[in-house]
């Protein structure tokens, strides 16, 4: 497979969001290399997970960028990156329980694919809306360095009515367990699904 440069004719005006994008072409390039060297399970594991986490973390980014430019068409917008966020999710969700049943070929020519008429299309739709240079500091960490029970301290501004709420959010999430699960789900709809139901999102990219 060619490799997958990005160029300026994916800008949409915004380095960070133009960075961002250059992060998610650089994770395809990766998974298509490691499909192409015959890449271990872990390894492309790997990928399928910081590309998991990649797309959520820029969705959140370009979403409250997108608010905070009053574009009319953001409900609209942020329903295509539900709807690709729950196909990944399915990716690495069957990944898991049955590595050989993922088309590698036929994922990355789906991620490229989706980026570029994405990018091409929907966020170039946004661009004319930017008030100004979005600025926000964010690296993802290298996979040894991250781990989802890391704990970090989050400053959030929120209705003073609603701050026994969201501290209640919190408790619940470090509790753990069933009501953490479900909180979750509602937050994030894209992990919601189950293997079943996985394998029907991404029919197409299965081997069997």
């Amino acid at each position: 497979m060619k490799e997958f440069p990005w160029t300026d004719d994916y800008s949409v005006g915004d380095g960070t969001i133009d960075n961002d994008h250059r992060g998610l072409f650089a994770a395809v390039d990766e998974l298509s290399a490691a499909t192409e060297a015959g890449g271990s399970p872990d390894q492309v594991e790997r990928i399928i997970t910081y590309l998991v986490r990649y797309v959520n973390e820029h969705f959140q980014r370009e979403e409250r960028l997108m608010r905070d430019c009053a574009y009319p068409d953001f409900a609209e917008h942020r329903d295509k990156h539900r709807r690709f966020s729950q196909k990944v999710y399915a990716v690495q969700l069957i990944h898991a329980d049955n590595p050989g049943s993922i088309n590698l070929y036929e994922l990355v020519e789906f991620l490229r694919g989706w980026l570029v008429r994405h990018i091409l299309g929907a966020d170039r739709d946004y661009a004319p809306y930017l008030k100004g240079p979005y600025i926000e500091e964010y690296d993802i960490p290298a996979e040894e360095e991250f781990s989802s029970d890391d704990y970090v301290v989050v400053d959030v501004e929120v209705p003073l009515g609603k701050v026994a709420v969201v501290r209640r959010c919190v408790e619940i999430l470090n509790a753990g367990g069933a009501d953490a699960e479900a909180l979750e789900s509602i937050a994030n709809p894209a992990r919601s699904i189950d293997l079943e139901q996985a394998r029907a999102l991404v029919a197409d990219l299965l081997t069997d």
